[in-house]
C-alpha cells in the first residue's frame, strides 16, 4: 500500500490513519470480534484501557496512583 504525502503528514501528526469504508459490514464485524479476543488476552504486549482512570491498565503511573 502506498501512502500519499497528505496521509504521511496526517500519520505523523496524529499517530494513526483513518480509512473510511475500507471494510464492508461483514469484515467490520469479523474485526470487532477478533479485537475482543485480543483484548481478553493477558499478555504484556496487549494494553488494556482502564475505563475508570482513562489510562492504560498496565501503565506504571496508574499502578502508583491506585497503590
Amino acid at each position: 500500500m502506498q501512502f500519499s504525502e497528505q496521509q504521511v503528514h496526517e500519520f505523523e501528526q496524529s499517530g494513526y490513519l483513518f480509512f473510511p469504508k475500507a471494510f464492508n459490514a461483514g469484515e467490520t464485524r469479523m474485526l470487532n470480534q477478533a479485537t475482543i479476543g485480543v483484548y481478553q488476552q493477558q499478555r504484556e504486549e496487549v494494553r488494556q484501557w482502564h475505563q475508570d482512570y482513562g489510562t492504560w491498565a498496565h501503565d506504571d503511573t496508574l499502578a502508583a496512583l491506585v497503590a
